[in-house]
C-alpha cells in the first residue's frame, strides 16, 4: 500500500494534479450478498485512501472527496449524462460534434 500511495501521489506531482478520492460511507450497508460483503471488508481502502492524503498533504496537493453515485453515468469532461453500453460510454455531447464534423 505504501508503494501504491506513493505512485499515486507522485503521479499527481508530476502532472500538477489534484487527487480524487472516492467517498464510500455507507457502502458496507449496500444490499449486496454476504460473499460481496466478505470481499469488501477484506479490501483496506480506509488505510490506502489516509496513505494517500497525508503523503499528498506533505507534498501540498489537494485531496478531495468525491461521491461515487452517478460518476460512471456522468461525463468526466462536461458532465452531461451518458449512454452506457456495457462497459462502453458514449456522451450525447461529444456524438454531436462528431457528427458536425
Amino acid at each position: 500500500m505504501h508503494k501504491i500511495s506513493r505512485e499515486k501521489v507522485n503521479e499527481a506531482l508530476e502532472t500538477d494534479a489534484m487527487i480524487a478520492l472516492g467517498d464510500l460511507k455507507g457502502i458496507r450497508e449496500s444490499d449486496k450478498d454476504n460473499r460481496f460483503n466478505r470481499k469488501l471488508n477484506g479490501f483496506p481502502y480506509y488505510k490506502l485512501s489516509k496513505l494517500i492524503e497525508y503523503k499528498a498533504r506533505r507534498l501540498g496537493i489537494k485531496v478531495i472527496k468525491v461521491n461515487e453515485r452517478n460518476t460512471s453515468k456522468l461525463c468526466h469532461r462536461c458532465g452531461s449524462r451518458g449512454i452506457r453500453k456495457g462497459s462502453l460510454f458514449e456522451c450525447p455531447s461529444q456524438l454531436l460534434m462528431q457528427r458536425r464534423l
